[in-house]
């Protein structure tokens, strides 16, 4: 495994949302009760929703450029955060490490790229895959991953080698099903 071993696999813009209004479903309970996480960052769209019906979206679900994220979301730029992603390109799958997997391919044939200027990085996500075509949930806020690990206050991890190894410890514990992706998330700063 190569940590330096990365692609470069798009933007996609994310609603803006009050983390107090997050409740566990089916109840009245506050999904977040943490006073250090005061936003949710996660790759997943699960907890923090992205456009509606993602068009011009490439083989992962993201966007190749700003300005294709940004004409999903056309006249509500105010409502949304703009975010932008980086795949490491090995995963785990029930702390195993695999360096080929479908999602991989598919990234190293993307042609995004990244502009970083006015992107800042927030931290590290942990994102799974097992039936369809995107990336499906981010254990560390769907399923309070946040509970059980360190994270910072977009309910991330900071730092790469404790995403690593958590990344490991996630593929082989009963979060989600099948593979573990890493991922770098930047923030759009301006």
């Amino acid at each position: 495994m190569n940590k330096k071993n990365k692609k470069f696999v798009g933007y996609f813009p994310k609603i803006n949302i009050d983390i107090n209004d997050l409740k566990i479903p089916n109840t009245n309970k506050k999904w977040i009760t943490e006073k250090t996480i005061i936003e949710i960052a996660s790759v997943s769209n699960c907890m923090r929703k992205g456009p509606d019906i993602p068009q011009g979206s490439n083989e992962l679900g993201f966007y190749d450029n700003e300005i294709l994220a940004l004409s999903s979301i056309q006249n509500e730029t105010n409502r949304y955060t703009m975010f932008a992603y980086t795949l490491f390109l090995f995963c785990y799958e029930d702390g195993n490490l695999i360096e080929k997997s479908k999602m991989i391919n598919k990234a190293k044939k993307l042609k995004a790229v990244f502009v970083p200027e006015r992107y800042k990085l927030i931290g590290y996500d942990v994102t799974s895959n097992s039936l369809s075509d995107f990336f499906e949930c981010s254990p560390l806020s769907c399923n309070q991953g946040f509970k059980e690990f360190k994270t910072n206050k977009y309910c991330l991890f900071n730092e790469i080698d404790y995403a690593v190894e958590c990344q490991k410890i996630i593929s082989s514990s009963n979060f989600e099903p099948g593979k573990q992706y890493l991922f770098e998330v930047y923030k759009k700063t301006d």
